[in-house]
């Protein structure tokens, strides 16, 4: 019963995300943050859902200023990607997060080995509610909104947010932050 309870809880958390997302009133609170901090942060309460799996999830990460954004939405942003990477990856597998700079902006990365997608399905990724052949990938669970939510969350920053990957190898998933402070979310 708790089970169920906490994933209708997720479920209505992420429903009225997506609401507040696509009416324009999804709320940030910026502060000056350091981005190692929290991809360390994120990484470390991800650990033991890794474990489950006997899945390592390695960290590289450059030199990164400190910059103004929303910690807790940058986080969520995080989490829901190493989620959906230690969901689709084999038992004993390997989640590498990457950190670096690049022209104004932070590029962070989630790379894993799982199942990976095909390119007709890549293109759909982030429109709210869809799942990757969803007869086969149902056991994995999942709503189709936490790749929309995540979009929202980055492109209001600014930000921009892809996924590449190949079937049977695995995907990446990538997104930027700029270093200045978008002063008017979009």
């Amino acid at each position: 019963i708790l089970r169920n309870l906490e994933r209708l809880d997720h479920l209505i958390a992420d429903i009225l995300d997506i609401s507040r997302i696509e009416s324009g009133r999804l709320k940030f609170s910026f502060e000056k943050v350091q981005l190692k901090e929290i991809i360390d942060n994120t990484v470390e309460s991800m650990r033991l859902f890794s474990s489950e799996k006997n899945i390592s999830i390695t960290t590289s990460i450059g030199a990164l200023p400190v910059i103004e954004t929303d910690s807790y939405r940058i986080s969520q942003v995080l989490t829901n990607l190493l989620n959906n990477a230690i969901k689709f990856s084999p038992d004993h597998g390997n989640v590498l997060v990457e950190a670096k700079l690049e022209g104004g902006h932070a590029v962070i990365s989630v790379k894993d080995n799982g199942i990976g997608i095909t390119p007709e399905n890549v293109a759909h990724l982030f429109v709210p509610f869809f799942q990757v052949e969803k007869t086969l990938y149902r056991k994995y669970g999942g709503t189709g909104l936490g790749l929309s939510i995540c979009k929202g969350i980055i492109e209001a920053q600014g930000g921009k947010i892809w996924v590449e990957s190949t079937i049977g190898r695995g995907s990446t998933v990538y997104f930027t932050i700029p270093l200045e402070k978008v002063w008017e979310v979009k």
